[in-house]
């Protein structure tokens, strides 16, 4: 039985726009065609956007008008508050949920224009670090210490790339992040084996990210790249790289902490 069957409780930061959103209504659909239709389980979404996040409410309900929602409107890189936004999040009775997925969506780039030699800027970067490393790192301990002792089947999936393995020159900020995030949930596999671990690298997708890199990028034959892709529409689509990651956790039989890329399956 998959975690789309049971009373499950799926939590997913970056939650109302680009992939973030793909990925809440692909659950959405998802739950509605399992054997309980979204009864008893609950999607539990963070975003900036108070506006967005009303909406994504609004179609999750019309998908599947049995499951819970609960969307809070977050900052993810004020370190000092981090305590008091997490707990909303795991506000929940864990003993009520067979399974527990947490899906670590939000982030962002960093500076992809300028080269290792130019990054000069501390607290820039101690924010861009903030929001895409120690958020991650202390939700993903606030999440398990939660469900401590729970009988949950407890998933946790952080959003990859490839540039997680491969380098690119501009991206360095970026790529710290994520080969930090990959290693973390790595680390994690290997010490707490109950816990199914997964980094998805979803591919190259129309989102914000995307049009950065067009206009941004340090490195011209990047941009040339990524504008040719745009042009010919080659880029894979959210709700596509969503299914596939649904697809993923319902058959679950990845090996814990891999980092499994679109194009390997």
């Amino acid at each position: 039985m998959s975690v789309f069957d049971k009373k499950s409780l799926f939590i997913v930061t970056g939650a109302s726009r680009g992939y973030g959103r793909a990925l809440v209504i692909s659950i959405a659909t998802e739950l509605a065609k399992g054997e309980l239709q979204g009864t008893s389980s609950t999607i539990v979404g963070t975003s900036r956007s108070q506006e967005r996040l009303i909406s994504l409410a609004k179609d999750v309900s019309a998908i599947c008008p049995a499951v819970q929602t609960k969307f809070l409107c977050t900052e993810l890189d004020n370190v000092d508050a981090m305590p008091g936004l997490f707990s909303p999040c795991l506000d929940v009775d864990t003993q009520a949920f067979d399974a527990a997925v947490l899906i670590h969506n939000a982030g962002d780039a960093g500076d992809v224009s300028i080269s290792c030699k130019e990054s000069a800027d501390a607290r820039a970067l101690q924010k861009f670090l903030d929001l895409n490393v120690t958020s991650m790192v202390m939700l993903t301990g606030a999440f398990l210490r939660r469900f401590d002792g729970s009988a949950c089947q407890l998933f946790v999936v952080n959003i990859s790339t490839l540039m997680a393995v491969e380098a690119f020159p501009g991206f360095h900020q970026y790529s710290i992040a994520k080969v930090g995030r990959d290693m973390h949930l790595k680390v994690l596999a290997k010490e707490q084996t109950s816990v199914r671990c997964l980094n998805w690298a979803p591919g190259p997708m129309p989102t914000d990210l995307h049009h950065q890199i067009r206009e941004e990028a340090y490195s011209a034959d990047i941009r040339e790249s990524f504008c040719k892709m745009t042009d010919e529409k080659t880029y894979v689509l959210c709700e596509d790289s969503a299914a596939k990651l649904m697809d993923l956790l319902r058959k679950d039989v990845f090996d814990s902490g891999a980092h499994i890329d679109i194009y390997d399956i």
